[in-house]
């Protein structure tokens, strides 16, 4: 009895025990998962500590170092480094070739950096990326099914990865990878971390390229300058067009340049001067006819052409490849205009396809301006030096009416500075008025101009004016203009026809303005006649308006316009001025014909 009561205190004692022991290994259970959890806290704390000292040390890399490929390296390192991977990647984006190329990479066997290329469809991660234009990750290749890994990635049995779009300035500059070849579950927070890289590269990027077009700028500058002085400074047509192409080979690093000229005598386009490897006896001189080539299209359509790829443009002339043994891509052609003529085309050409954009035009197209007025000023003064008396009338002529034009012009403001605006469409409608005074001025110069500042057609001159200041009216194309001339030509010297021009280019805007205003059509007439003995020119000048009103002819009122007619007559003319109305208004010029000299 008593044995068995020791037997069962036994028992309790050893369950107690038991318990006790149970217990024991409980709390060394939670105890331990307790490190566990408090071990990987710590962990993922270090993880995202190191991933933004990571940050922090590209960002300052970022505002001291524009050395982008220094800091590519320097970026795939700090990120394999911060998520413990084996590989990292930039990929920059290839616009021309639509490819990604391996820019910088950590990993990866050797020679593949700057040399690996990575095809952007969308079958592949980085295309797919691009694509969607947000982070991607992965977590096993293998069994991947929105794309398939490219041939990299395959050959360095890459299993895990995260890739991010890296932003750039005209286009995504291209993409930020990590990988390693185990499978890794990444977070979140490794994605965000990555992202995060990818922006402060795409920052540096922006500052470097805001840097190279800041200097492309000053270049373009300097080089415009550079070209202005030395346009202006020799009017030998060689140093001329050797300036030009020199200036634009230096500014764009072209292969190379040339200028083409129109020879008016055979309409035929003729290399006058190239720069570059093609600058040989084959090329210099080289004819062309109008339409042939690119050069010869440009030539003919007056507008200026960019070709991303002769290869595929059927209008490349392929002789300049068996002539010049250069295997062109892109180029660049521009017309040069002189008094809205073409005279001639600038080309530059380069061996890489999509070497030339629209910035370049946009630069370029100003210094042809440039240097088709200086090619122009070179021409004239080739011939105006082969003939020494034209070249003392032409210089003294030239003198002479950029004096009187400014004179005039001057006159004009004085005129409308005593009057008092009503309101602002009173004050526009004068700047309207003025530019019309200035444009038929700067037609007789053409006109001048083209005529070897010799004197004009008198009729040819009337004409010339009125329709340009016709084109004010919205009627113009209806209103019938006849000009009655005598039988002989009148030819009026340049002093005469720029009075004349403003004369007529006032009545005609008169005409506009009180005549055809709020009409369907309407009518000019211009008489002349010529009195020989007296040498006394009379030109009657007719609209079928309402006629002058009363107070005008009263001399009552007088607008700027007629006040400027009629300084215009008494002084440099000196003639006479009438008004009355005849079934319309009609305005009465006589003055004295100064006949041309000899040699004029």
């Amino acid at each position: 009895m008593k044995n068995n009561v020791s037997d069962k205190l036994i028992d309790v004692f050893c369950i107690e025990n038991d318990s006790i022991a149970d217990n024991g290994i409980v709390d060394n259970a939670i105890s331990h998962n307790a490190n566990i959890e408090c071990g990987r806290a710590e962990q993922a704390l270090q993880i995202q500590v190191n991933q933004q000292r990571a940050v922090a040390q590209l960002s300052q890399h970022a505002l001291v170092n524009i050395n982008l490929t220094t800091l590519f390296q320097e970026a795939v390192t700090l990120v394999a480094r911060a998520l413990d991977v084996e590989y990292c990647k930039i990929l920059e984006y290839s616009a021309e070739d639509n490819v990604f190329l391996l820019r910088a990479g950590v990993g990866w066997k050797p020679g593949l950096i700057g040399q690996a290329r990575v095809g952007i469809e969308k079958d592949s991660q980085a295309g797919y990326t691009l694509l969607i234009n947000e982070p991607v990750i992965v977590y096993d290749l293998r069994t991947e099914t929105r794309f398939h890994g490219p041939q990299l990635l395959l050959d360095h049995n890459i299993i895990s990865g995260i890739s991010v779009v890296i932003p750039g300035v005209e286009h995504p500059f291209g993409i930020l990878g990590v990988h390693t070849s185990h499978l890794h579950e990444f977070t979140p927070a490794d994605v965000r971390f990555v992202q995060v890289m990818a922006n402060v590269l795409a920052q540096a990027i922006e500052h470097v390229w805001a840097n190279k077009m800041l200097t492309r700028r000053n270049r373009e500058l300097e080089m415009l300058n550079r070209a202005s002085q030395a346009l202006v400074s020799t009017l030998n047509l060689d140093e001329v067009l050797a300036t030009v192409l020199e200036e634009v080979r230096r500014l764009l690093n072209v292969v190379a340049c040339s200028i083409w000229l129109i020879e008016p005598t055979t309409d035929e386009l003729v290399c006058r001067q190239v720069v570059g490897p093609a600058q040989n006896d084959l090329v210099l001189g080289w004819r062309l006819p109008l339409g042939q080539g690119l050069v010869g299209q440009v030539a003919l359509s007056g507008q200026s052409l960019i070709v991303s790829d002769v290869h595929t443009d059927p209008r490349h002339y392929r002789g300049i490849v068996e002539k010049t043994g250069l295997d062109l891509r892109s180029i660049l052609s521009i017309p040069l205009k002189a008094k809205n003529d073409i005279t001639g085309v600038l080309q530059v050409v380069d061996d890489q396809a999509a070497r030339f954009r629209v910035t370049d035009l946009t630069l370029l197209e100003p210094l042809a301006a440039t240097a088709a007025m200086a090619i122009e000023n070179a021409k004239l003064f080739e011939q105006v030096r082969r003939d020494a008396l034209a070249q003392e009338m032409l210089l003294h002529e030239v003198n002479h009416r950029v004096k009187n034009n400014l004179t005039s012009i001057i006159g004009i403001l004085a005129l409308e500075l005593r009057r008092t605006y009503q309101d602002d469409a009173d004050f526009k409608a004068t700047l309207r008025d003025l530019r019309d005074r200035i444009q038929g001025m700067t037609i007789v110069h053409n006109l001048l101009s083209e005529a070897h500042w010799s004197p004009l057609l008198l009729d040819k001159l009337l004409i010339e004016i009125i329709r340009a200041a016709l084109n004010s009216s919205p009627i113009c194309h209806k209103i019938k203009v006849q000009v009655n001339s005598p039988e002989v030509p009148l030819h009026i010297i340049p002093q005469q026809a720029t009075s004349l021009a403003l004369i007529i280019n006032e009545l005609t805007i008169n005409s506009v303005k009180h005549a055809f205003t709020g009409r369907d059509h309407g009518y000019l007439q211009i008489d002349i006649s010529y009195h020989p003995e007296t040498r006394r020119i009379t030109l009657h000048y007719k609209d079928d308006g309402p006629g002058w009103p009363l107070e005008v002819l009263q001399g009552k009122y007088q607008s700027t316009g007629l006040r400027l007619v009629r300084m215009t007559v008494r002084s440099p003319l000196r003639g006479k001025f009438t008004l009355h109305n005849e079934n319309g208004a009609i305005a009465t010029l006589t003055f004295t014909h100064v006949p041309a000299q000899i040699g004029e």
